[in-house]
């Protein structure tokens, strides 16, 4: 990990660098908001297995204060770039405060979008569900589809929409062949562009976050 002061004059907290793979430590006065790249958050159930709790893309805001979770790990996928604050030091500072809450906004609002697609009746339409998500939330738009530059497992989708391992590879291995997915170095090309578009944040969360939204199109 590298630590080092904000390039942004807009960012009142230090920005901190992780390669991908490298765990982020969450002490639980700690809220990071994402300034680049990918995290996957994670906790682990009662039987041991990892259980999904969402993936951090850039304007969004992660850490122990945020989650119930009794287990809490932050996980990169990519390398990813992020500003640490603490919660003390933030409550005494109204403009800090304001500088946090456009992600905690937009976290609050994806928290709601992933209910959406657990309450989805079928595996398959949970699936479809997620990733148009994640196509919207971090996906690349290409020429051949929108891409996803990072990579997740089959069991880790399977946890994210309440399925088995063995359903979302049949799944996919059909959506494959209907050439609606398809692979680009381990990672997932989603070919219904205008479905899987990534969205941009709006003029207000533009506005209230200069220099630290990176949204990939």
């Amino acid at each position: 990990m590298l630590n080092h002061p904000s390039a942004d004059p807009n960012c009142f907290f230090p920005r901190h660098d992780y390669c991908a793979g490298e765990q982020i430590s969450c002490p639980p006065q700690v809220v990071f908001l994402c300034a680049s790249g990918v995290v996957l958050l994670s906790t682990t159930l009662t039987e041991g297995e990892e259980g999904f709790l969402g993936l951090v893309t850039p304007g969004l805001a992660f850490g122990r204060p945020l989650s119930q979770a009794q287990t809490y790990a932050a996980t990169p996928l990519t390398a990813v770039s992020v500003h640490r604050l603490n919660l003390q030091e933030v409550q005494k500072s109204p403009a800090q405060t304001l500088q946090m809450l456009p992600y905690v906004l937009r976290s609050l609002r994806l928290s709601q979008e992933l209910l959406v697609v657990a309450g989805q009746r079928s595996i398959e339409e949970r699936l479809d569900a997620f990733l148009t998500l994640l196509g919207r939330q971090a996906g690349q738009r290409t020429e051949q589809g929108v891409l996803l530059d990072f990579r997740l497992t089959h069991r880790q989708i399977a946890n994210a929409i309440c399925a088995t391992r063995v359903s979302v590879t049949r799944l996919i291995s059909r959506y494959r062949e209907q050439g609606l997915l398809a692979h680009s170095n381990q990672r997932l090309l989603l070919r219904c562009c205008d479905k899987f578009a990534p969205t941009r944040p709006t003029a207000w969360e533009a506005k209230a976050t200069p220099g630290l939204v990176s949204v990939r199109c």
